[in-house]
C-alpha cells in the first residue's frame, strides 16, 4: 500500500507537527500517483480579540510540479513549495492574516499537476468552532527541569498538541499527539521533539492546541483529516517559577 505522511510535516501556522499518517484507497503499485488536498482553520486570540485563518495544503505520493486552490468564492490561491522534495505544497496564514470573520464552511477543489497530468480533489471544510482550552494549572519544576500543564476539556475536540516557540514563531519544542481523554502535559527533555534545547531566562510561547478532525472523515475512520484548531498561548521563561 502506498503511504505518505499527512500530517508529519512540521505545518507552520506558525508551525504544528502532528506525526500522523493515512493511506490513500486500497492497495495500489508503488508506481501509482497518489494525491490529496487538505483545508482547516486556525483560531488564536491577536490583540485581545479572537481571530480566524484557514491553511491549505496539497500532498502527494511522489513530487508534484504545482498545486492550486479554489476557495467557496471561486478565488484561487497558488501554493507554494513546502520544502525542495516537492511531496507538499502549502499556503499558511501570517499573523497579519487572520481575521475576525469566521470561516467560510464549503467545498475547496485542489489541482494538482503531476507528470504533466492534471489531478483534481476536493476537501470539505466544516465550522463547529471550538473553545479555546483555558489552563487549570501551569508550573516550572526546578528540579526535573520541565513545565507541568493542565488545561480544562473542551467539547467536540479529538485531541490536543501542546508545543514551544519563540515569540517571531519559531518552533522550539513540538509533544506527543494527545487523545481527548488526556488534558495534561509534561514539557521536559525526554519528551516530544526538540528542534534545540531550552535556554534558561529566555521567554517562550507554550502553545495549548485543541483540534478537531473533519466529521465525515472521522466517523468513517478516515481521521487525519484536520478541520480546526483553537490554539491558547502562555507566555513564560524557562527555569522560572
Amino acid at each position: 500500500m502506498q503511504q505518505f505522511k499527512l500530517f508529519g510535516k512540521i505545518i507552520s501556522l506558525f508551525s504544528i507537527t502532528i506525526v500522523l499518517y493515512s493511506c490513500l484507497g486500497n492497495e495500489i503499485s508503488s508506481t501509482e500517483f497518489s494525491y490529496t488536498g487538505e483545508v482547516y482553520f486556525t483560531k488564536r486570540v491577536i490583540d485581545d480579540t479572537t481571530r480566524y485563518a484557514l491553511s491549505y495544503f496539497a500532498y502527494g505520493s511522489f513530487p508534484m510540479s504545482s498545486a492550486v486552490v479554489t476557495t467557496t468564492d471561486n478565488t484561487e490561491i497558488t501554493l507554494e513549495k513546502y520544502d525542495e522534495s516537492g511531496y507538499t505544497y502549502s499556503k499558511v496564514p501570517l499573523s497579519t492574516e487572520y481575521s475576525k470573520d469566521e470561516p467560510i464552511p464549503g467545498t475547496y477543489s485542489f489541482t494538482i499537476i503531476y507528470n504533466d497530468e492534471v489531478y483534481s480533489c476536493i476537501d470539505a471544510l466544516e465550522f463547529y468552532d471550538l473553545e479555546f482550552p483555558d489552563t487549570v494549572y501551569f508550573e516550572y519544576n526546578s528540579y526535573n527541569n520541565s513545565i507541568s500543564l493542565e488545561w480544562n476539556t473542551v467539547y467536540g475536540a479529538d485531541g490536543y498538541i501542546v508545543q514551544m516557540k519563540y515569540e517571531n514563531g519559531e518552533i522550539v519544542y513540538s509533544g506527543s499527539w494527545l487523545d481527548s481523554e488526556y488534558t495534561y502535559d509534561t514539557i521536559d527533555l525526554n519528551s516530544g521533539t526538540w528542534n534545540e534545547n531550552p535556554i534558561s531566562g529566555v521567554s517562550y510561547i507554550v502553545e495549548i492546541m485543541a483540534v478537531r478532525f473533519e466529521r465525515t472523515a472521522y466517523s468513517t475512520g478516515d481521521a487525519y483529516n484536520i478541520n480546526e484548531i483553537a490554539i491558547r498561548e502562555i507566555e513564560t521563561a524557562w527555569g522560572e517559577q
